[in-house]
């Protein structure tokens, strides 16, 4: 059994251990680990999430090692197969139902869209800075700069509420 519960093991790190085991989606397994695990001498906290079968355990590492506790995880969980990892590749997210209010918000573009809006934020700033160069002519150099300054002022809007939650 203690080789199977090591293969429920996602992180380790001396007093704290992350485990995935398919018998943790069952409320009165959940309920018996979590009974028997919290009562050890040592153990400062064990969270488990029936929706996923995961279990989180923060123990003093001075008290309990990770033998102890491999062993008293095997004997306390049942003999099934361990729910196995997925990688990021192989997560698919559940179809949306139905009208999402996001389906209508234009600053979340693209990659591709996200890209060209940084392109045309850099170029128009260019294009203002090139207005304040002397030597190009008394009329354009005005209009230049504050049509490039415009369409800058513009699409640094768009970025800035685009990424409103990283930049603010």
């Amino acid at each position: 059994m203690t080789d199977s519960f090591e293969n429920c093991i996602r992180s380790y790190f001396p007093g704290r251990l992350r485990a995935r085991h398919a018998s943790l989606k069952n409320a009165e397994t959940v309920k018996q680990v979590k009974t028997f695990l919290a009562g050890l001498e040592g153990v400062r906290s064990v969270e488990i999430n029936p929706r996923v079968g995961s279990l989180l355990l923060l123990w003093d590492p001075a008290k309990l090692d990770i033998e102890q506790l491999k062993a008293l995880a095997s004997a306390a969980l049942p003999e099934e197969k361990p729910v196995p990892a997925k990688s990021a590749a192989t997560r698919q997210r559940a179809p949306a139902k139905g009208f999402q209010i996001g389906d209508l918000n234009p600053f979340h573009g693209s990659k591709f869209v996200n890209q060209n809006v940084n392109r045309a934020m850099t170029a128009t700033y260019a294009l203002t800075l090139l207005g304040l160069v002397p030597g190009i002519g008394p009329g354009g150099k005005m209009a230049l700069h504050v049509a490039s300054g415009v369409a800058f002022t513009a699409f640094l809007a768009w970025h800035l509420i685009r990424y409103r939650s990283t930049v603010i």
